[in-house]
C-alpha cells in the first residue's frame, strides 16, 4: 500500500457553534429523497452567512410527511418560501429554496455514543425565523 502524506497546517480548528441565533442562507438542497426510515425529505445545507462562525455550515432535514406530522415543516418552509404559515398548501420547486436567507436558531446536541456518536456536541437548526423584524414564527 502507499504511503500517504498530508499536510494539516491550514486546517482550522473548529470551535463549537455557541448556541444561539444566526443568519444562514441555504447553500444545497438534496431530494425530495427517501430517509433511512423511509419517509421522503428534503436536505438543506446551510451557511451562517455573519459573525464570527461565518462560513460554516449546518444541515437540515425536513421530513415530508402527513397530517398533524408536518407541522415543524410547514413552518420551517414557510419562513424559506416567504408564504403565509397559515396557507393550506404550497406548490414549489425545491431549487427555489437555494439562497434564501432566514435566521437560524443552533442548539447543541450530544450525539450518544449509543447512537452510534462519539458523545460530541453537534449543531443543530431548532427553527429558522423570518429575517423581516425577526419576528419569532413559533
Amino acid at each position: 500500500m502507499p504511503e500517504l502524506s498530508l499536510d494539516f497546517s491550514g486546517v482550522p480548528d473548529y470551535k463549537p457553534i455557541p448556541q444561539g441565533d444566526y443568519v444562514v442562507e441555504v447553500i444545497e438542497v438534496d431530494g425530495p429523497k427517501r430517509s433511512n426510515a423511509g419517509n421522503n425529505m428534503l436536505q438543506l445545507t446551510m451557511e451562517i452567512a455573519e459573525g464570527d462562525f461565518q462560513g460554516r455550515k449546518l444541515g437540515r432535514y425536513f421530513l415530508l410527511l402527513e397530517g398533524d406530522a408536518l407541522w415543524r415543516t410547514k413552518k420551517d418552509l414557510a419562513v424559506l418560501l416567504g408564504i403565509d404559515e397559515e396557507a393550506e398548501s404550497a406548490r414549489f420547486d425545491p431549487a427555489d429554496l437555494m439562497g434564501t436567507r432566514a435566521m437560524a436558531y443552533v442548539a447543541n446536541e450530544i450525539w450518544k455514543v449509543e447512537d452510534g456518536g462519539d458523545g460530541e456536541a453537534r449543531p443543530k437548526v431548532r427553527r429558522l425565523k423570518a429575517l423581516s423584524g425577526v419576528a419569532d414564527l413559533f
